[in-house]
């Protein structure tokens, strides 16, 4: 009962994110298991996400009911990951674990603060409740989740952090043609992600539109959401010829489009995490990112490797346009300690940490179990 070496992970889907981690647990001799309880979309499928037929050992779709669990023999023994309340399925998977006394651990992103977060309130708060009383603990994905489940109620010491931490992209193979054909001898600055609002990607084009005409382009590589709105706005910008709307590229393309730029901008209004600043720091770039983005707590230091913005304003974010504009040598300067910063992100190191602090959750269940059988 005592060994935390035997994991059971509830998700939606498979996505290339959490491929990583997952091989790394498994290298540190884990035994896990990976129930994904959602479909995988037509259109994640055509971005090259992963089908059924490409799961690793241990990894299975399942039915979103409790039967599922007897679909995992031994799954008593297990620490299982549950991803939150969002579903109801997982609240009765969380009071299934609890009334059977099987381990858990709640593991998700913070939650958008707005109406639905107030009115979500006391199913937070029950939620709360739940895990301070029966749950191992919960990591959080970055600081401001962590921050986030301390307003819910959880207790502060059953809390810890576990990053979104994807591998690293590979350094060869050839640039992106699009991008590069575009970009030409110019420098570039790159979003990655899915256009739309929360994106901030009209910020990011008037934040552009207000640098001097250099040699930096903006590639904007993903599907754009907006219906042409971004189109639009570039050109009534004047900047249309300085911007390139890639369209989506299947994740295992994307590297070749990060090698292919400078410095990577995620200028979000909000996002749990923000998985491209991993993925551009291991590439070695320079990072702007929101202060509404999880990742920029963890990934960028200030003045060192980027710069963090203030969510919303297009003056925070042009002035951290305009630094590379005005230094054409701080975006490798900045590259070269994003690279040594990722390295406190990878799987292993992410894989290593999340197993010691399974130990001890594990220790202290066992250690209060002993200290109430004393006093009884």
């Amino acid at each position: 009962m005592s060994d935390p070496a035997k994991l059971l992970v509830w998700t939606n889907m498979p996505n290339h994110y959490q491929r990583g981690l997952f091989d790394a647990i498994r290298g540190l001799g884990v035994d896990l298991r990976v129930a994904y309880y959602e479909a995988v979309p037509a259109d994640r499928k055509a971005m090259g996400w992963s089908a059924e037929g490409e799961l690793a050992d241990g990894e299975r779709f399942v039915p979103k009911d409790l039967g599922s669990l007897d679909l995992f023999p031994g799954w008593r023994s297990r620490i299982h990951f549950v991803p939150g309340y969002g579903a109801k399925f997982l609240l009765q998977l969380a009071h299934r674990l609890s009334r059977e006394d099987a381990r858990w651990v709640h593991w998700s992103e913070r939650s958008h603060r707005g109406l639905r977060w107030g009115l979500t309130f006391p199913i937070k708060r029950a939620y709360a409740h739940l895990v301070n009383a029966r749950a191992l603990g919960a990591f959080g994905i970055g600081r401001k989740a962590v921050e986030d489940f301390e307003r819910w109620g959880m207790r502060p010491e059953k809390l810890a952090i576990l990053p979104y931490s994807p591998a690293a992209i590979p350094m060869d193979g050839p640039l992106d043609e699009a991008c590069m054909r575009f970009r030409g001898d110019d420098r570039a600055f790159l979003f990655l992600g899915g256009l739309d609002h929360r994106k901030g990607i009209d910020l990011l084009l008037r934040a552009f539109a207000r640098l001097p005409s250099t040699r930096y382009k903006l590639l904007l590589v993903g599907n754009d959401r907006s219906g042409g709105e971004f189109a639009r706005l570039s050109s009534s910008l004047g900047i249309a010829d300085r911007v390139l709307f890639r369209g989506p590229m299947p994740p295992r393309d994307l590297p070749s489009a990060i090698r292919a730029a400078h410095v990577l901008v995620l200028p979000s209004r909000f996002d749990g995490w923000g998985v491209t600043l991993n993925e551009a720091a291991s590439g070695g770039l320079a990072l702007i990112g929101s202060d509404e983005c999880g990742a920029s707590d963890h990934l960028i230091r200030r003045g060192d490797n980027g710069f963090v913005v203030r969510a919303g304003s297009v003056d925070s974010l042009a002035q951290a346009l305009g630094a590379y504009v005005e230094d054409p040598d701080l975006a490798a300067r900045h590259g070269a300690v994003s690279r040594v910063i990722f390295e406190d992100y990878t799987p292993r190191r992410a894989a290593e940490r999340m197993m010691h602090v399974l130990s001890s959750w594990t220790a202290l269940r066992l250690a209060s179990r002993d200290e109430r059988s004393a006093r009884a």
